[in-house]
């Protein structure tokens, strides 16, 4: 039944699925048989709103149908131990998904209530996603400037040397990791559905390459490992970046403007009004 979808458990029609045929089988599958696939998918789709969904997909419906009424090389009696089993570990996920989708209703309604709604206006991050960094930082006014937000959570970059050594750079790591994980998590869609944040990330990374290049050829392991160091470079940049948005749109009670944000165009009130770029 897994193979009925790329990703399962990241698929409530799948879910759904499983918790009817847990629910009305009784760890027999070939009780649904006489269902037929058409009224499989019925009884499938009411189900899904209960998982957070509005409509199901008839063709994972049709391949979970097709999977419980294939026999061949299935021990029945362990496959109506794993069904019974499933029931239960089903309805502990309901429950938990549930809570979860309570708990994120409660952030997104206290973020409001501080008149902050409007941090769901960066492209690529969720009201959700912002009451959580929130969450992590507390209020931003408590901070001197956006760079002591960015260090709080560790994200501010620490010197490699000694003597003559002169080593790499990294994120000090100094600071709250709850904010920092927190951070880096928000950052990854918005590398594709911000543009802003997309083309920063796309000329840091070329910038690095080009460097690369330029320093000489290396093995392809460790070429690909700086490539990955780059890209990582990268993020941790840009998740500095989103704390800077944040810390600007919070303590001046500005809105999200993505020519000041990528440092386009000048605000009118610059430095107090405008987000800073990084």
């Amino acid at each position: 039944m897994t193979g009925a979808c790329a990703g399962p458990f990241g698929s409530v029609t799948w879910l759904a699925a499983l918790q009817v045929v847990t629910g009305r089988c009784g760890g027999d599958t070939a009780r649904l048989a006489p269902m037929g696939p058409e009224e499989f998918t019925a009884v499938v789709r009411a189900a899904v709103p209960a998982w957070g969904g509005k409509n199901g997909w008839g063709k994972i419906c049709g391949q979970v149908f097709a999977a419980l009424t294939d026999t061949e090389g299935v021990v029945t009696w362990s496959r109506r131990g794993l069904l019974r089993r499933v029931a239960d570990e089903l309805g502990d996920l309901q429950r938990t998904r549930a809570q979860l989708r309570a708990t994120e209703a409660d952030m997104v309604m206290v973020l409001g209530e501080l008149g902050l709604s409007r941090l769901g206006d960066i492209p690529g991050l969720t009201a959700v996603g912002a009451a959580a960094i929130l969450a992590e930082t507390g209020d931003p006014r408590r901070y001197d400037s956006s760079s002591s937000l960015v260090k709080h959570a560790g994200l501010s970059p620490a010197g490699n040397a000694s003597g003559a050594f002169e080593g790499q750079a990294h994120i000090s790591r100094r600071g709250r990791p709850g904010l920092r994980l927190t951070v880096w998590r928000a950052v990854w869609p918005m590398l594709q559905f911000n543009p802003v944040m997309a083309a920063k990330y796309a000329a840091l990374t070329q910038a690095a390459a080009a460097a690369a290049a330029d320093a000489g050829s290396q093995p392809a392991r460790a070429a690909a490992a700086a490539a990955r160091a780059r890209r990582a470079k990268a993020r941790v940049a840009c998740a500095a970046s989103l704390l800077r948005w944040i810390y600007s749109m919070v303590v001046h009670g500005t809105r999200w403007d993505a020519a000041a944000a990528s440092g386009a165009a000048a605000c009118q009130h610059a430095p107090r009004c405008q987000p800073e770029a990084a």
